[in-house]
């Protein structure tokens, strides 16, 4: 017992309860269930405390089971709409909790308003008249891909006027929202597209990031460009290269036990003087890491069947040349993680290959330590979404050479280079939602549009929506709100 007479164990989880407010408070829309929130979470957290001993692992769950029962509590309210819902309940104990719910009413009516008549007519029948996704394909004469992508964009933008500060004196007059006071395209600037370091080497530009370099050490600099269909976009999404840092950095540190990596740090602070002059740039977006000679081979490991390697198998049975069993269907989980290596491209796609095509190109010995080494990282990993309510479908990672070493390089385990999707909502036989930019090429496909360079301008809710969709698996897997420096 320490000398507050209180276990440590039990000091732990005090420690913690202002964690989980904040964590309600960001998620639950009926926001008088706050302290009915952290009871449950104690609760749950007593229930199984004598499996869980670490301390940064207790913490982390903590904040786990109070996002996903906070995510519950809200999908119980039909309808929902991005975490907000349309007719809240009232309740009748506290006068605090009704004065709360006709305020969040006021606000949620307010920045419906201020949408189309269409994106609103369209969220209401949807959200507030539960109508199928049949019958609004039948009422609008659309595919079932192009009403998602319209419901998606409809709620980005809802989500991003709700997300605005508001004047208490606003009228609900559809145009005339103290949010415009703050265009969208102001928001969307603040994305930053490309980094320039005149005292840093610049190796290379990639999709995503710059890459700059002093003496034998790289900064990896996470843009906020975003590519689909093979090129990049003009229009940045918002604290998507914070995200995919502040991913990898977790994810570095969560698997440095099984691999070493070359991350030495993601603090603008403990940056060298040359790249410290430039923290406005780098900060929160940076990995200062060892400069290793890269394997040029994509290190892919599925556990479920999907994207190439479903298109590959309904063709010919196969996955990277390797026979399958037969009968799957699309996003069926395998019996086991498989190991299905892709060449390295800097543009372009990446190219599968067999895994004897890679021993050709890189020997049988360092194949087979990258195949074991990958799959017990994804599995590792893959365990640990779980318990947090998202698979991992299939992941890849990249290795280097340092030293005689070889160790993890690159991002890892980010939405870019994986894809998670959420555990709720799985069903095979079907493609899954993810969390990723395929909201993005949903969008893309409603337009005409060649699929060449340059690419179309991303509207600001379609960028809304992306960032929201980046930070949310961000939150969800870290068990911590999303903070951008």
């Amino acid at each position: 017992m320490n000398d507050r007479g209180l276990a440590p164990f039990d000091q732990l989880v005090l420690s913690q309860i202002e964690v989980i407010r904040r964590i309600g408070l960001s998620i639950l829309w009926r926001r008088w269930e706050l302290d009915d929130l952290v009871q449950e979470v104690v609760l749950r957290v007593y229930e199984y405390r004598d499996h869980v001993r670490d301390e940064e692992r207790v913490k982390a769950w903590i904040a786990s089971v109070a996002r996903n029962t906070a995510r519950m509590w809200n999908r119980k309210q039909r309808p929902v709409l991005t975490d907000q819902v349309f007719e809240i309940p009232i309740p009748g104990d506290t006068v605090t909790g009704r004065l709360e719910a006709q305020e969040h009413w006021m606000l949620l009516v307010t920045a419906l308003s201020q949408l189309s008549e269409t994106d609103e007519e369209l969220l209401r029948a949807y959200h507030l008249g539960e109508r199928s996704h049949a019958e609004l394909q039948d009422e609008y004469s659309v595919s079932y891909g192009a009403l998602r992508t319209r419901l998606t964009r409809a709620r980005g933008r809802l989500r991003w006027l709700l997300a605005q500060p508001l004047d208490a004196a606003t009228t609900c007059e559809r145009g005339h929202d103290a949010r415009a006071a703050r265009p969208m395209e102001e928001v969307m600037s603040s994305a930053i597209v490309q980094t320039e370091c005149p005292d840093l080497d610049l190796v290379r530009r990639g999709k995503v990031r710059d890459i700059h370099g002093l003496d034998d050490r790289l900064f990896l600099v996470a843009t906020d460009r975003i590519s689909a269909f093979d090129v990049v976009l003009p229009s940045g999404i918002t604290n998507k290269g914070k995200v995919l840092t502040a991913l990898s950095t977790f994810w570095f540190d969560y698997t440095k036990e099984l691999v070493p990596n070359h991350l030495l740090s993601a603090d603008v602070a403990e940056f060298p003087a040359a790249a410290r002059q430039y923290a406005d740039t780098l900060s929160g977006r940076t990995m200062y890491v060892l400069r290793t000679d890269r394997v040029d081979i994509e290190c892919v490991v599925r556990g479920y069947i999907s994207g190439s390697a479903w298109k590959e198998y309904r063709e010919h049975g196969t996955v990277c040349g390797a026979r399958m069993p037969s009968g799957l269907m699309e996003s069926d989980r395998l019996s086991e993680p498989i190991f299905t290596p892709a060449t390295k491209a800097d543009t372009g796609h990446d190219e599968n290959i067999s895994i004897a095509q890679m021993q050709d190109i890189v020997g049988a010995e360092l194949t087979e330590h990258l195949r074991k080494t990958s799959i017990s990282i994804y599995e590792a990993a893959s365990a640990y979404a779980a318990e947090r309510g998202i698979i991992i479908a299939d992941t890849k990672f990249e290795f280097g050479e340092r030293d005689g070493e070889i160790i993890l390089i690159d991002e890892v385990l980010t939405s870019d280079s994986s894809r998670f999707w959420p555990a709720d909502e799985y069903e095979p036989g079907r493609p899954q939602r993810s969390f990723d930019k395929q909201y993005v090429r949903d969008y893309l496909e409603t337009l005409d549009w060649a699929k060449t360079s340059p690419g179309p301008e991303l509207p600001a809710e379609v960028v809304a929506g992306t960032s929201a969709r980046y930070q949310e698996v961000y939150e969800q897997l870290v068990g911590e709100p999303f903070v951008a420096d």
